[in-house]
């Protein structure tokens, strides 16, 4: 199978279990509020997974199903059991805590559904861990695309930088109908965050920590190195995850330059890392290209400047085709058509004396390199921007439009989440348990 039959095979379908009380002890809720989807979870890592499992059990399972047997097409189920199930999926290395969170969904919608529900009907087999994992390397096998800026804090109200983003990807289910947003409560050893997901994931393609430490990811087509399928690799998702659990905003970029030398990875990224804590003369953002090739930078290089005579400008760019390492990138003639009408947006914001950016502005800016063009609808499994954001890293806020079929992201009315309060109601829902 192709990189992406691999991914398609993953995707999820919106479905509904009856009505059932959870259990006393669940530490999660999942909220459905006019299709703004939000999950909440804390307590330990395996309670974290269960809560999610039982919670969202027949979304994670009879979509699974679904998919596998429409998208796989005539292939036979031994592709997906030998060349993904036992040979791709454990090239990829997950923490403790995401094993365990892993294992714990598993236990959830085991409690939830019983056996029967829980069969993969191509497959002729129940859900199992396995499945979970190569739902968590969706990220790694399907490509793409993205754009990201940040602007700094001379444009915004509280002096802090602010972020826009568009995650840009084919329109499958999971994505469009199931996308939600996660509330990761805070636990001894990590901070609280807020981020997009989706079911089944115990990691995120954009989020916003409680020290206002702002991340995002973009694809990059780097061919994986040799070695790449002999070691361990991250699942690039996952690495997300793991600076929103453990990085504050102090000394944020040097930071993650280091987690991510020791996080290898298989395929080709550009990280945006943006933050409000920022020493005097540290970069307030930065672009971390971040791939198998390890010779010359350890896997990691950081861009904190767009093009070799732009030190010192007040915003930065990313998208997932302008990088430091492609050819000729300081020619503008050569850089990709999104990119270029993405920063003459930027360059357009007015950031004169009284004059402050907002959310709306934003996504305005944003749009300019958002998919389909020309306010075309997005149609199911077309590539298109099936979720927008934006975040003031200085007063901790997420402004998000989860994209649905048949309607164009710049349609969407942008919902605010506010991370303290966020976390606050996590809070809130774990003492009335």
């Amino acid at each position: 199978m192709s990189r992406v039959v691999y991914l398609i095979a993953l995707l999820t379908v919106l479905g509904g279990l009856p009505a059932q009380d959870p259990p006393a002890d669940l530490c999660g809720r999942y909220v459905n509020e006019d299709g703004f989807r939000v999950l909440y979870l804390w307590g330990t890592p395996e309670q974290r997974g269960f809560a999610q499992g039982w919670l969202l059990a027949d979304v994670i399972v009879r979509n699974l199903d679904a998919d596998l047997t429409k998208l796989m097409g005539r292939a036979r189920k031994n592709q997906y059991e030998e060349r993904l199930i036992k040979t791709v999926v454990p090239r990829f290395a997950f923490s403790a805590d995401e094993e365990a969170e892993l294992a714990g969904m598993l236990k959830g919608i085991e409690a939830r559904l019983p056996q029967e529900e829980r069969r993969i009907g191509l497959l002729g087999r129940a859900l199992s861990l396995a499945d979970l994992k190569a739902t968590n390397t969706v990220g790694d096998w399907m490509s793409l695309g993205c754009s990201t800026f940040v602007v700094d804090g001379t444009y915004t109200k509280d002096g802090a930088p602010a972020v826009a983003r568009n995650f840009d990807f084919p329109g499958f289910r999971m994505v469009l109908d199931d996308q939600h947003i996660v509330v990761h409560a805070p636990d001894g050893d990590s901070l609280g965050w807020v981020g997009v997901s989706y079911p089944g994931s115990v990691a995120t393609m954009t989020a916003l920590n409680s020290d206002g430490v702002f991340i995002s990811i973009h694809d990059v087509m780097v061919i994986p190195s040799l070695l790449a399928p002999f070691r361990p690799n991250v699942p690039r998702l996952c690495a997300l995850r793991r600076v929103m659990r453990d990085v504050s905003s102090v000394g944020a970029i040097a930071s993650v330059h280091e987690r991510l030398k020791s996080w290898k990875t298989m395929y080709g990224n550009n990280f945006m890392v943006v933050t409000p804590g920022a020493n005097k003369g540290d970069p307030f953002a930065g672009v971390f290209e971040y791939d198998s090739r390890y010779k010359a930078t350890d896997g990691v290089h950081l861009r904190v400047t767009d093009h070799l005579d732009s030190k010192g400008q007040p915003f930065l760019l990313c998208t997932n085709h302008h990088r430091v390492r492609k050819p000729r990138r300081d020619d503008p003639e050569k850089l990709c058509r999104r990119y270029n009408g993405l920063r003459d947006a930027v360059v357009g914001i007015d950031s004169s004396a009284g004059v402050k950016v907002s959310a709306e502005r934003l996504f305005e800016v944003l749009s300019v390199a958002a998919f389909p063009k020309n306010d075309q609808p997005q149609a199911r499994y077309r590539h298109g921007t099936t979720h927008q954001a934006v975040a003031f890293t200085g007063s901790k806020e997420l402004w998000v439009r989860l994209g649905v079929v048949g309607k164009n992201i710049r349609q969407i009315t942008p919902r605010r989440v506010k991370v303290s309060e966020a976390l606050a109601a996590a809070k809130a829902f774990s003492s009335k348990r």
